[in-house]
């Protein structure tokens, strides 16, 4: 398994070459940066580097990934299994590509305005968990309970063949504080499905 990400380095409101992205900010100030997508290596070590790619100005992290992704292919074929993208790459022709290249992809899905989104969130609040589990905690953190949905054949992402949507709603179980005589959990990954397609 390997992740897609992009990032930005080199951040200064001074010093500027030819290559630099221009980032406007609400006060009127501007900095400059550049950006790049990096592909490596995630669970389990070894977790390699395998390479990266630019984004020039004037293009988006999906161009500079498109790129990265026929690098890859052309020096190293079918190197992982499954890719990981987060939700700046929820773009159906890039995923497209993607399986082009023979490779599964899980991506992170934040637009709740996507009908597969709505489509999945209003199926999984009619029923139970299809999987719960408790993590034990590490490092002195504590526990944490796992609920998780998932389900095949939303076909509800235009231009997309049809996906399976996982949903995980993850729950601290210590910490409790009390709020207005009950106690409360907190609770975190609320509206963040996943699509894995395979």
């Amino acid at each position: 398994m390997a992740a897609v990400d992009g990032t930005h380095f080199f951040t200064s409101a001074l010093h500027k070459c030819e290559h630099c992205r221009a980032q406007p900010h609400r006060d009127g100030s501007i900095t400059y940066d550049h950006a790049a997508v990096f592909c490596h290596g995630v669970g389990p070590a070894p977790r390699l580097f395998w390479g990266y790619e630019p984004v020039h100005p004037g293009e988006g992290e999906t161009t500079a990934a498109l790129r990265l992704l026929a690098w890859l292919y052309t020096h190293f074929k079918h190197f992982v299994d499954v890719l990981l993208f987060d939700a700046g790459f929820a773009k159906a022709p890039f995923l497209r590509a993607v399986r082009r290249y023979g490779y599964h992809f899980v991506v992170r899905l934040e637009d709740e305005r996507m009908l597969i989104v709505q489509d999945a969130m209003g199926l999984f609040a009619r029923r139970r968990p299809d999987r719960q589990w408790v993590e034990v905690g590490r490092r002195g953190k504590p526990p944490v309970e796992v609920k998780a949905w998932e389900d095949e054949g939303f076909t509800s992402w235009e231009g997309m063949p049809p996906l399976r949507v996982v949903y995980v709603e993850e729950t601290e179980l210590s910490g409790r504080r009390a709020v207005n005589g009950h106690l409360k959990n907190r609770t975190f990954g609320h509206g963040n499905p996943a699509v894995v397609a395979r």
